[in-house]
């Protein structure tokens, strides 16, 4: 898969639809999320959480930076440059054991998930009120196959 592109009309929807990716994801995978403010990335969050069984609906961590919910670790980059995001210590989580979702990856440094295995590129477009297109792109750090892994979930 090079990009493959899936639009939801719904919060629902796209939790539905983050859900099913979650279980598709091996141990480890790294998701990059970005897009516009409001474009669905934490509802998708919420959704991966609900599909790995995790206890607790995720909040944004705009302002921890990173949440912890057993299986699943929440980053949000959104108030960070990419020369303080690389500073952080955001490879402490990247253990092979639980799925990272990166929300605002935009601020992450140049190739900065180039060394890991199994991680997917997400974006995310408002198309109206209740509408999202979410794309999923291959990712240089997909050296796992995550993304023709869950290729077949955004054919649609």
């Amino acid at each position: 898969m090079t990009a493959a592109r899936v639009v939801t009309g719904s919060a629902e929807e796209t939790m539905a639809l983050a859900a099913r990716v979650a279980a598709a994801l091996p141990p480890g995978a790294i998701l990059l999320l970005d897009g516009e403010l409001g474009g669905g990335k934490t509802t998708f969050v919420k959704g991966l959480a609900r599909g790995l069984g995790v206890g607790a609906e995720p909040r944004s961590p705009t302002f921890a930076l990173v949440r912890e919910y057993g299986d699943l670790v929440h980053v949000d980059l959104y108030r960070l440059g990419a020369e303080d995001a690389g500073g952080i210590g955001l490879e402490e989580y990247f253990d092979g054991r639980r799925v990272v979702a990166v929300e605002w990856s935009s601020h992450l440094p140049a190739g900065f998930a180039e060394g890991f295995d199994n991680v997917l590129e997400l974006d995310f477009e408002i198309l109206d009120e209740t509408r999202r297109a979410i794309t999923a792109r291959r990712s240089p750090g997909d050296a796992g196959g995550l993304s023709d892994a869950i290729a077949g979930l955004f054919c649609g």
